[in-house]
């Protein structure tokens, strides 16, 4: 019997919305986690090698850099839901969206462009003030629009003229923002056998017309992330019906490593991966046995790293190139400290104004 005493609370399963209450912490060591993995997927990809990317060797058809973004979009779509909820309105549910977005986001676009144009052979007055340039700053400081190009910039890394690919994301995000609070508003949030037949349909014309889709259809990754940010919004909205259990997410994860064909259906992988997320994320158990954190490094991880990476290849190629797991631990201890700056000057003052 203390054998089946001590294995209870991990087999118990707990309802959703029973863990919906306070800040997890495990959730902030996830998105912490998701942000990591990116940066390490893009050691490899900076170096054009995709093919070593360490879960692709052992789980073919995915990579860290997917993985990475799965974890902040599914995520995402249940605290955003959740902050809809919260907030009621749509002037301050936007607030509370441009508030967290926007102040790194301008910060990155800004430091991206000072970090390309060390590594651009124009000089610094031809650089600023070219076409190309300028056409950046809006786009990416705006986040409506991807665009990952700056004159000259790191023209001869193994990975050419990139500047801060992690940012393609962002449009991706805002318009997700945009169809919680259209959701919101039609009261589709508190409807969610309606939200769900609504996102049903938007799966079922995915799968037969992507070109209809608007959020990047001919790009995989772009649909699944979509996904998985849906997934995470209904997460939210059957968050009474939804159980916690361990047990239940592991035969998830154990069907993803011996199935490699659910690779090839999206909208089951998607299913696969978001309710292990879910279990980490939330199940008691987890939420006692992680320390808190009190600082949240993982969106500025995210908008800072990739710059970063490239300029210690530009300026250390010998060192770097061909070299993911040199670059990877002298890429972090550059990252962590900005991404603090960030967090400390910008986001959290923004995150406090928000409260107010």
């Amino acid at each position: 019997m203390p054998i089946a005493a001590a294995l209870r609370p991990a087999l118990d399963a707990r309802m959703l919305d029973e863990q919906l209450g306070e800040r997890s912490s495990a959730v902030a060591w996830l998105r912490l986690i998701a942000a990591t993995v990116v940066v390490l997927f893009h050691c490899f990809a900076l170096n054009r090698l995709w093919a070593r990317d360490p879960l692709g060797l052992v789980l073919p058809g995915t990579d860290l850099g997917l993985l990475g973004v799965q974890i902040f979009f599914f995520l995402s779509g249940l605290l955003v839901a959740q902050s809809y909820a919260r907030h009621k309105t749509l002037a301050k549910f936007a607030l509370a969206r441009v508030l967290r977005l926007y102040p790194a986001l301008v910060a990155a676009t800004f430091f991206t462009v000072a970090l390309a144009a060390w590594s651009s052979p124009l000089d610094i007055h031809s650089f600023l003030f070219d076409h190309g340039t300028l056409n950046y700053i809006w786009r990416s400081a705006a986040g409506f629009v991807a665009s990952d190009a700056l004159p000259g910039a790191f023209a001869h890394n193994p990975f050419p003229f990139a500047v801060n690919g992690s940012l393609w994301t962002l449009p991706v995000e805002i318009k997700m923002y945009v169809c919680v609070a259209v959701a919101g508003l039609l009261g589709l949030l508190n409807r969610r056998w309606m939200l769900t037949a609504v996102i049903g349909a938007g799966v079922t014309l995915l799968s037969l017309y992507p070109i209809a889709f608007p959020f990047g259809a001919d790009f995989r990754g772009t649909r699944i992330i979509t996904l998985m940010f849906a997934l995470g919004a209904l997460s939210f909205v059957w968050r009474d019906r939804i159980p916690l259990s361990l047990p239940a997410a592991i035969a998830c994860l154990a069907l993803l490593w011996t199935t490699p064909v659910v690779m090839a259906q999206p909208a089951l992988y998607s299913i696969l991966v978001a309710y292990p997320l879910l279990t980490l994320g939330y199940h008691p158990l987890l939420q006692n046995a992680l320390p808190p954190l009190h600082v949240d490094l993982s969106y500025g991880i995210y908008v800072y790293s990739f710059p970063i990476q490239q300029t210690l290849i530009e300026r250390w190629i010998a060192q770097f190139a061909g070299n993911p797991w040199l670059l990877f631990p002298v890429a972090m201890s550059v990252i962590l400290p900005v991404a603090a700056m960030s967090w400390f000057a910008l986001e959290k003052p923004a995150l406090n104004w928000k409260l107010q």
